[in-house]
């Protein structure tokens, strides 16, 4: 009769419907697999990797950067690897790159530590040379540049500055006594004279002297204000008190 069906028919739809319900099943397990990974790879080392399947089915964290391979199991998990990469082309990226890794929205740097006291330096270096104000630390312009360089920075005070170049020229002066004290020979003397339009004198000290290298060398040893009378003898009695002050009385050539 042709209402009825065959029980070939009827095996036949219960097999479609299985296997409906089981590539149903897989679907779902494959979402909650994808969505496990996702859920895994929240390490702060996926801002610098990527996630790539291979031909056979195994999963490899690329850099983003160099291209390094690394084997990863999205089950297991581990990161230890990839955390001691060492990405040269990484480490020449310009600063302002560096500082755009963020994670959850906030920006971050990856720029390495700052050391303090070599900033400190640095910046001494920098008024000394540039003949710049010891306000330059305090301005809001030099502040936002150090900050944006690296966000650990300490921002200084005209006072620390002031202190961190009187440091300076200590450590100076002493490398400089260390030098004239073991130069071979006789050291020559240069000395000149200038007033101000305020009428303020000043007098200068330069020594020339040939090192153990038999290389002729010279060093501005004083600047210093010089009020008046300007006689002779004023001027002997400041002179041989600047060579008292450096050690090198018995140093000076004579001529005699």
């Amino acid at each position: 009769m042709s209402g009825l069906q065959n029980d070939d028919d009827i095996t036949s739809e219960e097999d479609i419907a299985i296997v409906d319900s089981m590539n149903d099943c897989m679907t779902v397990n494959s979402k909650a697999v994808s969505k496990k990974r996702k859920r895994n790879l929240i390490s702060d080392v996926w801002a610098d990797f990527k996630l790539v399947e291979q031909a056979d089915g195994s999963e490899k964290a690329v850099c983003n950067d160099c291209g390094q391979k690394y084997v990863y199991d999205s089950q297991k998990g581990g990161n230890s690897t990839m955390s001691r990469h060492k990405c040269a082309r990484r480490e020449t990226k310009d600063v302002g790159q560096l500082l755009l890794s963020g994670k959850n929205g906030q920006v971050s740097t990856r720029a390495r530590k700052i050391g303090q006291m070599k900033f400190r330096e640095l910046i001494s270096k920098l008024i000394i040379a540039r003949n710049l104000p010891l306000s330059l630390v305090e301005w809001e312009e030099f502040r936002d540049i150090c900050t944006y360089l690296n966000d650990d920075v300490k921002t200084l005070s005209r006072n620390t500055g002031k202190a961190d170049i009187l440091k300076a020229h200590t450590i100076r002066k002493e490398d400089m006594c260390k030098i004239l004290k073991c130069v071979p020979g006789r050291i020559s003397l240069t000395s000149d004279m200038w007033t101000s339009v305020t009428t303020t004198g000043y007098i200068s000290l330069t020594v020339h002297y040939v090192d153990q290298d038999w290389k002729l060398q010279k060093m501005l040893l004083n600047f210093s204000p010089l009020p008046p009378p300007h006689s002779g003898e004023a001027l002997s009695a400041k002179l041989f008190a600047m060579l008292e002050y450096w050690g090198i009385e018995e140093k000076v050539y004579n001529n005699k």
